[in-house]
């Protein structure tokens, strides 16, 4: 065969391969479709492939941002750890200030040269990521016991239809930071180390909540660690029906739900903090 022909052959091999026909099945949940190639050669032996669910990118531009911010906080704020959370803050319910539990959005409290440049207030927010930033509740123990909460939009994926890994590690970062800067004096704490353990996939469109104390300090160290839950879809009316939880233990809600990750992490107290300043306040 001529050099000439053989290109021919190929090009014309390729321009079979692209145009295998693509189906889409948009008969699911909102955001989820299926898709499956077609072989290009019916006698081909391979075998066909697979279908697989995933979760489809979503324009930022056909989605209208206040509505899924509100959306977020209604099924966070539905929540009947948040109720019991909140209502404790409130009424102190004849208990220890140091077994309450106070609110915070960091996001909104941070410095504005902090925030500007943040990775979880910037890149990673948006109608179709993070809808809303997350909802820290701390108590001001010497653990500083922190329970994270937030929504994961379907544009935050590495894999169709599973969130990235790496997003689970920023917020285990982000919180762990939290704990550190409440039991360090310079309210600075910088990550030495993080190790992460993955669990089970984590699904987008889905409120997760996270948790980490400091399980040990020693000077300028303090080791962290945590868990993160993801929650079985639901409606804010659902757990609105639902009894207020009775104590800040793990909720029925995380327990129907999965374990997606757990780590630990070494944080330090930088030596040379006269010339840093802390990111957000102290929360309590």
């Amino acid at each position: 065969m001529s050099v000439q022909r053989a290109l021919v052959s190929a090009h014309a091999h390729s321009v079979r391969r692209l145009s295998s026909p693509i189906f889409f099945d948009s008969q699911r949940t909102p955001f989820a479709c299926t898709f499956a190639t077609r072989q290009a050669s019916q006698s081909s032996s391979k075998p066909a492939p697979r279908s697989c669910s995933f979760s489809t990118v979503v324009s930022p531009s056909h989605v209208d941002p206040a509505r899924e911010e509100l959306n977020a906080d209604r099924l966070i704020s539905s929540l009947p750890l948040v109720r019991y959370l909140r209502s404790l803050s409130l009424s102190g319910k004849g208990v220890p200030r140091s077994s309450i539990y106070e609110e915070s959005r960091p996001s909104r409290t941070m410095h504005p040269t902090a925030s500007s440049v943040h990775m979880v207030i910037g890149p990673l927010s948006g109608p179709t990521k993070m809808p809303t930033d997350p909802y820290f509740f701390v108590k001001s123990d010497d653990a500083c016991c922190l329970i994270g909460i937030c929504y994961v939009g379907s544009n935050l994926c590495g894999h169709p239809g599973f969130v990235h890994g790496g997003l689970l590690f920023t917020l285990f970062d982000d919180a762990f930071a939290r704990c550190a800067s409440n039991v360090f004096s310079s309210r600075i704490g910088m990550t030495a180390n993080l190790d992460i353990s993955f669990r089970n996939p984590s699904i987008p469109d889905r409120v997760y909540i996270y948790r980490s104390k400091v399980i040990k300090r020693e000077g300028r160290k303090a080791w962290i660690a945590g868990e993160i839950r993801c929650l079985r879809p639901f409606t804010a009316e659902e757990m609105l029906r639902r009894q207020e939880s009775t104590n800040s233990e793990v909720s029925v809600e995380e327990n129907e739900g999965t374990l997606v990750a757990e780590a630990k992490a070494l944080f330090v107290e930088p030596r040379d903090v006269t010339v840093r300043s802390s990111l957000i306040p102290r929360c309590v």
